[in-house]
């Protein structure tokens, strides 16, 4: 089983996410002669680049072209590579939610913020609060990346009735 994919999003395309994009993946399953197992391969790959155009139609002064995250390619999980959480293999940022660092009050209904909303003094008060964060504080962000390839094999041997056992090697760049 093959399949390939090849996108183009431009001013032509009426686009404000300006890039190309290619992606192919290929399956085979091979019955073996041992108990009715079957072996399963995978093999899958992806590039994608944000066109220079892309900055100005969405508003984003100088630096490298901006390329919309759902145009990224993702690894990890139950279709990819297991072991790994959605999505979590490859680039992360960590994040941490604003209300924490502006010291925002929910309780019964308050929305004051300790912090100012801008300037100096709210990167003050930012820098202040970071250092009463705990781990859990932090939550980690896939970024996606603009390559990827993955591979995949497997052998599904039956074991009786409805149940099935495999044996599988998973891997991803």
């Amino acid at each position: 089983i093959g399949r390939a994919e090849f996108e183009h999003a431009s001013r032509a395309t009426m686009s404000d996410y300006r890039f190309n994009r290619a992606f192919v993946s290929a399956s085979r399953y091979v019955r073996l002669p041992v108990r009715r197992a079957v072996l399963a391969m995978r093999v899958q790959a992806g590039w994608v680049k944000a066109l220079g155009s892309t900055n100005a139609a969405v508003g984003v002064a100088g630096g490298d072209p901006v390329l919309h995250p759902s145009r990224r390619f993702y690894a990890g999980g139950s279709q990819s590579v297991r072991g790994y959480g959605e999505n979590q293999l490859g680039p992360r940022v960590l994040t941490v939610d604003p209300n924490l660092l502006r010291g925002r009050a929910v309780a019964d209904g308050d929305t004051s913020f300790a912090c100012g909303n801008t300037g100096p003094a709210l990167v003050a008060c930012f820098a202040q609060r970071s250092d009463s964060l705990a781990d859990r504080d932090f939550v980690e962000r896939p970024l996606g990346g603009t390559t990827l390839l993955l591979g995949s094999a497997e052998v599904r041997v039956p074991l009786g009735g409805p149940v099935v056992g495999a044996l599988y090697v998973d891997g991803a760049v």
